[in-house]
């Protein structure tokens, strides 16, 4: 499989833990994707979840997007974090906590609308890099590296 950077998303966080706070952010692909976007976060939710064992964490995160025109898109994301001392400051929101290098936590990524213009992404299969970011401390936002999967080639 090959992968292709797609779209890059950030946002600066409002002061919810769980996401709520992402109204004005962006999502927008990356110069020569087809098609073009360029999304404002319009409503978003992501539930996180620490398995038993405490390992890992779950993503459960969903988004309202609307272009420029108004046309929505709704975005989905399922993922997993790795906790570890890189991501567990993050996590547990400690003033300690620093901005993880990317490689933490995956994400599949899906996108639904009923727009002529965005269809074809329904379409595709994509995956994710993000990370939270924090700066002295406090939570600021997320940055997320989103890349379509795309069938290899030369594998006859």
């Amino acid at each position: 499989m090959v992968y292709r950077f797609s779209f890059l998303r950030r946002y600066t966080h409002r002061g919810s833990t769980n996401g709520r706070g992402s109204k004005g952010a962006t999502l927008e692909s990356v110069e020569g994707y087809e098609p073009h976007c360029r999304f404002s976060i319009e409503h978003a939710v992501d539930h996180f979840t620490v398995d038993a064992n405490k390992s890992h964490g779950r993503i459960d995160a969903r988004g309202a997007l609307v272009d420029a025109e108004g046309r929505a898109v709704e975005l989905v994301n399922t993922g997993l974090v790795r906790i570890n001392e890189a991501t567990l400051p993050l996590i547990q929101q400690q003033p300690d906590a620093k901005t993880a290098p990317f490689g933490h936590g995956l994400e599949v990524v899906h996108f639904r609308t009923g727009c002529d213009e965005y269809k074809d992404l329904e379409n595709r299969i994509f995956v994710s890099s993000m990370r939270f970011t924090y700066i002295d401390g406090e939570r600021t936002g997320i940055e997320q590296r989103i890349s379509e999967v795309v069938s290899g080639t030369g594998m006859e």
